[in-house]
């Protein structure tokens, strides 16, 4: 094999163990806080339907944004996820849990975007979110899950930007 058949893919990359082991106990970290602020993990499919991706930003941007394909012997199209809040609305008029819904979600999202240096068309994402009222209060209750998330990992000298 040559050197080019054994990098992956332009703007993916791996993750050997010492990576692997790292992210995985940081990702148990945030998880933690995640918890006991009461939110509960989901897990939805890196592939989604097509019409379920598209038409929240503009045929152009979703040229720039989504990867986009057909599986043989389908019509269907089909795109995998470039954030985790498209794949939450499906998930909810799916499941329609009672509100408020708290959940938690870290998993891999791709962005079909010319890669740059610290930008990469696969990366993980961690997103938290509150469901189903009209409330305020999930907004400060959210701030507060990211203030002890940084606090977990010793974080002191940070600005939020509302």
């Amino acid at each position: 094999m040559g050197s080019r058949e054994v990098q992956p893919p332009k703007g993916m990359r791996d993750f050997p163990p010492e990576l692997q082991i790292l992210r995985k106990e940081v990702f148990a970290r945030i998880e933690k806080v995640f918890q006991r602020y009461g939110f509960d993990p989901i897990e939805t499919p890196i592939v989604e339907r097509w019409e379920v991706l598209s038409g929240k930003y503009g045929e152009e941007a979703e040229r720039k944004l989504i990867w986009r394909f057909k599986l043989p012997y389908s019509d269907r199209e089909f795109g995998l996820r470039y954030d985790l809040t498209v794949p939450l609305a499906r998930f909810v008029a799916r499941f329609r849990p009672s509100f408020p819904f708290k959940r938690y979600h870290i998993g891999r999202v791709y962005r079909y975007e010319e890669p740059q240096r610290g930008r990469y068309r696969e990366f993980w994402q961690c997103d938290i979110d509150i469901v189903g009222t009209e409330s305020p209060l999930p907004d400060a209750e959210i701030l507060n899950v990211v203030i002890d998330v940084f606090e977990e990992f010793g974080f002191t000298n940070y600005v939020l930007r509302v």
